[in-house]
């Protein structure tokens, strides 16, 4: 058995959580301080910046994944994704390892790998799933999936070496 929480590498999401909710105030009541015709509208993106904060907050800032491999009853190995926040826990994903196709780690700073990627993403029409602990990874992992109840999968993750060495054996 092997356990693996993925610390972010770089915390760009305070940032940008700031930037918005600073964007979404301004848009809210500076055009209503100014009497700017069609106010509705400004305070409508301001409300589409507050939810974006929102959404940055809860989706990466108050949680985090932990990626274990395990045995199952049957003997066979299990890769799981179970997400942390507070002192709950929920699996979000679990597969077998030999339904693992091909493990692929990705530099984001190599446009070409990540293009290549995405098009064979793009092109297998996999559905994604992202369980990576930081907004845009330096580097992650593509788990590309069999079929799971009738769509191809593609799962990416922030894997340690021992992690992504696993994962990688058996594909």
């Amino acid at each position: 058995m092997y356990e693996y929480i993925p610390r972010p590498e770089k915390r760009r999401a305070p940032g940008l959580i700031l930037l918005f909710l600073l964007g979404g105030l301004v848009l809210m009541f500076l055009p209503s301080a100014l009497s700017v015709p069609f106010q509705s509208v400004f305070q409508f993106f301001g409300l589409c910046l507050f939810t974006a904060a929102i959404f940055l907050v809860t989706r990466y800032m108050s949680k985090s994944f932990l990626y274990r491999v395990f045995p199952d009853d049957d003997g066979q190995m299990d890769f799981s994704v179970t997400e942390l926040r507070g002192k709950s826990r929920c699996t979000v994903c679990r597969i077998g390892l030999a339904d693992i196709e091909e493990a692929r780690m990705v530099d984001a700073r190599q446009k070409d790998q990540l293009d290549a990627v995405k098009q064979k993403i793009k092109a297998e029409k996999r559905k994604q799933y992202d369980y990576c602990a930081d907004l845009n990874p330096t580097i992650s992992c593509f788990l590309f999936v069999k079929e799971q109840n009738g769509d191809p999968l593609v799962i990416r993750i922030m894997p340690d070496e021992t992690l992504f060495h696993i994962l990688s054996k058996d594909a």
